[in-house]
């Protein structure tokens, strides 16, 4: 006869991975996405002149996030967080297809898909990662980690070359992108 035991850390997995919730960051004001992290996450939250700071002691995650947009073209967001449940989050914008996201895992790992896709793409510690996102968006998801330490810089190039026009040939280059 087989017991419920002998299966119970199994059980316990899928049953996670069917109760674990997604939260979906609208990206079009960093305002916003901290209120979303803070609502979701509680702890301090901190803002002067545009740098936010979140300070969380949720049970799910600990560390500081922290963030600054520089304009509507360039923002960025810096983890230094320790993850107890795994994170899914999907970033959903008006303007999505119009971004590319420059992902760096300075330490732990995260992995990164377009919500079309099946699969998750890794992004393993000291790699960093280009992602254009379709106009679904883009979905992360962070695993359990005890040190996880990474940026995501967001640039909406046409925006961000319109302001600057101080290398013509580079300029024109990320235009094609």
């Amino acid at each position: 006869m087989i017991t419920y035991d002998l299966f119970k850390p199994m059980y316990i997995e899928i049953l996670k991975s069917f109760t674990m919730k997604s939260s979906i960051l609208n990206d079009n004001d960093i305002n916003e996405i901290f209120s979303l992290l803070h609502k979701r996450f509680s702890g301090e939250l901190t803002s002067e002149q545009g740098e936010f700071q979140l300070r969380t002691l949720s049970e799910k995650i600990k560390g500081t996030i922290n963030g600054k947009s520089y304009s509507n073209a360039i923002s960025f967001i810096k983890c230094s967080i320790s993850v107890y449940q795994e994170f899914q989050f999907k970033i959903a914008s008006d303007h999505c297809p119009s971004f590319l996201y420059f992902v760096f895992c300075n330490q732990g790992n995260l992995m990164h898909r377009n919500p079309t896709e099946s699969t998750f793409n890794p992004i393993y510690q000291h790699q960093t990662a280009v992602i254009k996102p379709n106009k679904h968006g883009l979905e992360f998801l962070i695993p359990k980690s005890p040190n996880t330490q990474l940026i995501i810089l967001k640039i909406h190039p046409r925006l961000y070359l319109k302001k600057e026009k101080f290398n013509y040939k580079l300029n024109q280059k990320l235009l094609n992108i």
